[in-house]
């Protein structure tokens, strides 16, 4: 995940890195099928992450400040 526009959600990586991500398919309204994915997660300004999300497509006239790594430690399937 590339860190652009997300100040709120640094703040909250500094104070406790334990994070949830909840994601579903994109036909759910027809399949209905959800993760809840369960972790910790790292913050770098600098290195191969940081490099990574430089170097994503997605990023291309973006200027992200850094890379956040989760780490899953759990999977919960939601539907």
């Amino acid at each position: 995940m590339s860190a652009v526009y997300i100040v709120k959600t640094l703040k909250n990586i500094e104070r406790n890195n334990n994070v949830a991500l909840a994601a579903w398919s994109r036909n759910w309204e027809e399949v209905c099928e959800g993760y809840e994915l369960k972790g910790r997660a790292e913050y770098f300004t600098s290195g191969k992450w940081k490099e990574f999300v430089d170097n994503l497509p997605e990023n291309k006239d973006e200027n992200p400040k850094g890379a956040i790594l989760i780490t899953v430690e759990k999977i919960k399937k939601l539907a």
